[in-house]
């Protein structure tokens, strides 16, 4: 969809999504509705779905994005269950020469802008929808029931000749509507289909080319199951440019910090860190029964190997979901790095840092090793060997899309 506004003339730009939970904890997706401008950059966006898996949580977000500055946003926090919302962002005056950008989801706002402008002559052109899956997770049914655009073209143009006359791209049908196709062409000549392999499935690509040299492409794919995916949406201007958009995109995320998406992680599989804080606990009685009771070092290994084998599990399971986030690679990788070693490392504080001292005193290490005794010895082996699997899932989920 095309249009031709400033950005101090966008008086509201309204969004009613939906998101329907209560058909299993393992569907996901997000939609986003999007304003960019003549160079195909995002100005302003609402997006909302569910990007967690194993739990039913929603979100919606509203975003403003400054044409030479960060980003500023509001959020409507996580919402477990469905929920039907209406996002509103506009412009209005602020201290600065340029104005600002407000928000409010279902009418709520804090009075304060989100963002302020840096160019409220910035021209925005074009209306963007996207909506995709994660992987092979099913979609979350999520609904976008209304978008308002309302532009106010003579706001702060005194010199408009006509105000009552027409303006091209002014949401009428005068100017534009020689752009369209008509209902009596051939839509199947705007068509291509073939078919890929090894696992049988169909592609279908639509151009839909228009006599402003403007191209919208559209390509889905459905495989034997029925499952559709949609593979690329893309919109070339008449000056070559082009904004593309595919179900692998990860645009949107939120720039949380790590210490929260950590602990967030940690609640989300709860029943991993309980398990796992209990059998350390177990192991930590073993390895101290094995310092005044030889015998005890066999338990201590047998449970040491038990706690290896539950925290690769767990750090699999945590990779797993982490990857199917908003995150991206690198600060997937620091999170799970973080919540790993603080399972993998946390109970030897002690003993690591009599290690240090050695070193930084030159003492004579093999005392210092000798002094914790075969638990302690027996503890740090199995640490360090679960070190292994943790910088594996780390690198995997560094270098995963």
């Amino acid at each position: 969809m095309c249009s031709i506004v400033r950005s101090d003339q966008l008086s509201e730009f309204s969004v009613v999504g939906e998101l329907v939970q209560g058909q299993g904890a393992n569907r996901m997706g997000k939609t986003y509705v999007a304003l960019y401008d003549e160079d195909m950059r995002r100005v302003k966006m609402v997006l909302f779905g569910d990007s967690w898996s194993g739990s039913e949580k929603g979100y919606l977000n509203v975003y403003f994005y400054p044409q030479d500055s960060s980003y500023g946003y509001r959020s409507s926090g996580y919402i477990c269950s469905s929920f039907r919302k209406t996002a509103k962002l506009w412009w209005g005056p602020f201290q600065g020469g340029h104005g600002a950008v407000y928000a409010s989801i279902d009418g709520q706002s804090d009075g304060y802008p989100i963002g302020e402008c840096d160019n409220a002559s910035r021209v925005i052109k074009y209306v963007a929808v996207l909506g995709y899956c994660y992987s092979s997770y099913d979609v979350v049914e999520m609904r976008v029931h209304d978008i308002t655009v309302i532009a106010d073209l003579n706001r702060h143009d005194s010199m408009a000749p006509n105000p009552g006359d027409p303006v091209v791209c002014d949401g009428t049908d005068i100017g534009v509507g020689e752009t369209a196709l008509s209902p009596q062409d051939d839509w199947m000549s705007h068509i291509t289909s073939w078919w890929t392999g090894p696992w049988p499935e169909v592609h279908c690509r639509m151009i839909d080319s228009r006599s402003t040299n403007e191209a919208i492409t559209t390509q889905v794919k459905c495989d034997l199951l029925g499952q559709m995916t949609l593979e690329t949406l893309s919109v070339t201007s008449s000056d070559g440019k082009s904004l593309t958009g595919s179900s692998g995109d990860d645009t949107g995320t939120i720039n949380e910090s790590i210490v929260n998406a950590a602990i967030e992680l940690l609640i989300d599989k709860q029943q991993i860190a309980i398990g796992l804080v209990v059998v350390d606990l177990l192991w930590k009685a073993a390895c101290n029964a094995a310092n005044f009771e030889p015998n005890w070092g066999i338990v201590a290994c047998l449970i040491g190997l038990d706690w290896l084998l539950l925290y690769t599990f767990s750090i699999t399971i945590y990779e797993e979901s982490l990857r199917t986030s908003d995150y991206t690679p690198a600060f997937r990788f620091w999170v799970l790095m973080l919540v790993g070693l603080a399972f993998a490392l946390g109970a030897l504080t002690p003993l690591l840092a009599r290690i240090l001292g050695a070193l930084l005193t030159a003492a004579d290490m093999t005392e210092t090793l000798s002094s914790w005794g075969p638990g302690g010895l027996i503890q740090l082996l199995f640490k360090l060997v679960a070190l292994i699997p943790l910088f594996a899932c780390a690198i995997t989920t560094l270098y995963s899309n």
